[in-house]
């Protein structure tokens, strides 16, 4: 394991974690905002997708309902009117955080990301949103991934760095 601290060039991708860490004011969000000063600060350049951007937003959306209103995900899936979600605002800051990075490239997923994620999932023994990820790196010529994911370790050609 190598510390997201000490990450100082070249190219990285950023799981979701990452981000929910900082939206979160978890203990290991410091480590993550310096990883997006550097890439802010053109240090190193940031990748993530909008595969990860689809699991902040959800995140987001279940802790508010969770944290603001006591309703579970199951409740507003059961029965949509329990909320409206234009009473939600924090996915709404973090999709437009992430998205207001400057440097951060968010990478789009195809038919090409898919197919190989299939692979993968098997090669590498992963859940499919992680072998997306994993896919989305080996077609953009990632090494490095920012994440707190151990099961990324088991990919032979990325380097795990981890906020710790």
């Amino acid at each position: 394991m190598r510390r997201l601290n000490f990450f100082d060039t070249g190219k990285i991708f950023l799981d979701a974690n990452i981000f929910i860490y900082i939206f979160k004011g978890d203990w290991r969000a410091e480590h993550c905002k310096t990883l997006i000063d550097k890439i802010v600060n053109y240090e190193i350049t940031g990748f993530t997708s909008y595969s990860v951007l689809d699991e902040v937003v959800r995140f987001l959306i279940v802790d508010e309902l969770w944290t603001e209103y006591r309703i579970t995900e199951k409740s507003i899936k059961s029965d949509p009117r329990y909320i409206n979600f234009e009473d939600l605002k924090n996915y709404k800051k973090g999709f437009e955080y992430i998205k207001e990075i400057e440097n951060l490239k968010i990478l789009t997923i195809g038919d090409e990301v898919f197919s190989l994620a299939l692979k993968f999932s098997g090669e590498y023994n992963l859940f499919f949103p992680d072998a997306v990820h994993a896919s989305t790196c080996k077609l953009n010529g990632i090494d490095d991934i920012a994440t707190n994911d151990s099961d990324f370790e088991r990919v032979d050609f990325l380097t795990v760095w981890k906020p710790k």
